[in-house]
């Protein structure tokens, strides 16, 4: 008897850290769909002739694990096709040459319709799976998804496209937003004492950028880039590790 109710609650157990492993997936395409589009528009900006090299390096990185995750959920058509044309652009932007780079903007506005499109498919499955089986680091991944699509609203206010109201935040609602991820890092800090050196240095990060990320002039910049992608990255690392431990708890379920 004991046998068996162990096997059915290894059983059990096995279907909820699928679940919350989906959820985590689907966050990080997500996560990454931004970082990708905020990365492309520091590097092919027409107006820079001398584009730092770290925002490329950091563009493949998130299209890298954009591919994989997806690939990891089965690949939905609603976002394996989203993420082969992202893939398809970003290889055709790396090897255009400077003196074309007038094509820039029309190719970045596919992006961000692309990801906008993949956005939404992904927040209709995230729901879905929350509901089901809400995920223990819920909080963590909305706070860096929010940090996340702040540093993609930032790059987008100076880079040179005509309409951005589409893809923009409000910016009426920037402070709010800011005074949310203000407290959510107090709320994670106190809910995760023992995680403080994750979320230490992230809130820290955020804090030492938060000024630029809310300006409203400016070019696109890697500087805020290079912090804020470190934050939502350790953010991530620590919702998958705690994720996975909370699925691998048999007295959570």
């Amino acid at each position: 008897m004991r046998s068996a109710m162990l096997l059915i609650l290894a059983f059990c157990c096995s279907f909820a850290r699928a679940d919350t492993q989906s959820i985590q997936y689907l966050h990080e395409v997500s996560n990454n769909a931004y970082l990708f589009t905020a990365s492309l528009m520091v590097y092919f900006n027409p107006k820079d002739r001398t584009p730092d090299e770290r925002s490329l390096t950091a563009a493949f990185g998130a299209i890298t694990v954009m591919d994989t995750k997806v690939n990891q959920l089965g690949n939905p058509p609603e976002m394996r096709k989203p993420v082969d044309e992202l893939n398809a652009i970003f290889l055709a932007l790396e090897k255009t040459k400077r003196a074309e780079s007038a094509i820039f903007p029309a190719k970045i506005q596919r992006v961000l319709e692309l990801n906008k499109e993949l956005q939404e498919a992904i927040a209709k499955s995230y729901n879905a799976e929350m509901t089901a089986n809400p995920s223990p680091v819920g909080l963590l991944n909305e706070q860096s998804q929010t940090i996340a699509r702040l540093l993609m609203d930032y790059q987008l206010r100076r880079y040179p496209l005509e309409d951005k109201t589409a893809f923009a935040l409000d910016p009426a609602q920037l402070p709010v937003i800011d005074k949310q991820i203000d407290e959510n890092f107090a709320l994670l800090i106190k809910k995760y004492p023992a995680n403080a050196d994750y979320l230490e240095p992230a809130y820290k990060n955020y804090r030492f950028v938060r000024k630029q990320l809310l300006q409203s002039k400016g070019r696109p910049n890697g500087g805020a880039e290079f912090y804020i992608t470190r934050t939502v990255i350790d953010l991530d690392d620590l919702a998958t590790q705690l994720s996975a431990e909370d699925a691998n708890n048999p007295q959570n379920r």
